[in-house]
């Protein structure tokens, strides 16, 4: 069923116009792991970057094909001007992809800043203070290229915001460990996905009216439904989820970027808060570029438990090296758990539905009979 966020997604550029203020700067960002709080601070409009729906022809000519089609579709998106209103572009260093991305962007595009924030791998005492660091001279970059003052303040007081838009997304979250959750697993992507694009002080309002209307929904029963925890790479499109629940799933967990990875520790205040903003990030639920994997299997055991997890769907966007390597270490996981696991190659655009709905509804049927 439409929320109050399917308009924001149906077309988002819009969606930004509208609420960007008179002169507002507009950054936009490619990676959870991205600290908008800085970009808050400074009095501009952190936006996430998303691709089309398109064919990516333009963009097949400065990026190789084996390059994941998220990437591709975000730099069409340019080539057609849709992210005219762009003032810069950020992201990290998480993958080759996305910084193949970047190496692109900035000579094709009319951005008039483009920064890539280095990211380490670990997490410790050493690779906290060098993320802090490169934290400083993000803000450093962003002060000396708009002419703004990031003050301390200011970071304190972002902080207070996006904290808010992670205990509000963490209340609707819980609704699905219920039995029977009022909301499905679409929904939720959709829910969290409007709140990349948002503004965060008209997201908050908006999310805690939605959340009054549902947490006093009546349930949807589940007793012939197949409880999911949907992983894998980026994902923002709810049409590729509710094709899932349509055939007899329901996604009441996930351990997406676009999902709990999002929102799901707060920023702790400790007299710092550049160190607050480089801790939360640093320390939140891991994507598998982060070594070692034995911190971020524990927490998705802990969420199969909690939301009473049957089985796991991985979809994997096809060249993506993080998540199509990761793929073995949550098979032989979940194999020692005993819980199945389906794995689903695709684009970031939907594409062949009918092989995906074979697999599907093939899994379904052998937990079914089981």
């Amino acid at each position: 069923m439409p929320t109050p966020f399917s308009e924001v997604l149906a077309d988002r550029h819009q969606t930004v116009k509208r609420y960007r203020r008179p002169g507002q700067k507009v950054i936009a960002w490619l990676c959870s792991y991205f600290p908008e709080e800085i970009v808050y601070a400074a009095g501009m409009y952190p936006v996430r970057m998303m691709g089309g729906s398109g064919e990516t022809t333009t963009a097949d000519a400065h990026l190789y094909t084996n390059m994941c089609s998220l990437v591709r579709s975000c730099l069409e998106e340019g080539f057609k001007g849709a992210y005219d209103y762009l003032d810069g572009f950020v992201t990290l260093n998480t993958c080759d992809h996305i910084r193949r991305l970047y190496d692109v962007w900035g000579p094709s595009q009319k951005t008039v800043f483009n920064y890539v924030i280095p990211l380490p791998h670990t997490i410790s005492d050493a690779s906290l203070a060098y993320f802090h660091h490169e934290l400083g001279r993000f803000k450093e970059a962003i002060e000396a290229a708009f002419g703004v003052n990031i003050t301390a303040e200011a970071m304190e007081e972002a902080i207070r915001v996006y904290n808010r838009t992670r205990t509000l997304l963490h209340r609707l979250n819980d609704l699905r460990k219920l039995d029977e959750p009022p909301i499905t697993g679409a929904e939720f992507l959709e829910a969290v996905v409007a709140g990349t694009i948002l503004p965060k002080d008209v997201y908050n309002l908006m999310l805690e009216q939605y959340l009054l209307e549902v947490e006093f929904r009546p349930g949807i029963p589940t007793g012939e439904k197949i409880r999911l925890l949907l992983v894998g790479s980026e994902m923002d499109d709810p049409e590729y989820v509710r094709m899932i629940e349509d055939m007899g799933g329901l996604v009441v967990a996930d351990e997406l970027c676009t999902g709990t990875k999002y929102f799901w520790n707060l920023a702790e205040a400790d007299g710092d808060p550049l160190m607050s903003i480089a801790r939360r990030y640093l320390t939140r639920p891991e994507c598998p570029r982060m070594r070692p994997a034995s911190k971020r299997l524990a927490h998705m055991k802990d969420m199969m438990k909690e939301h009473k997890v049957d089985a796991v769907v991985m979809e994997v966007i096809k060249f993506c090296n993080l998540h199509g390597e990761d793929y073995t270490i949550v098979r032989n996981y979940l194999r020692r758990l005993g819980v199945p696991l389906l794995q689903l190659s695709r684009e970031y655009n939907i594409g062949a539905v009918g092989q995906m709905r074979t697999r599907v509804e093939a899994f379904f049927e052998r937990i079914w009979g089981a």
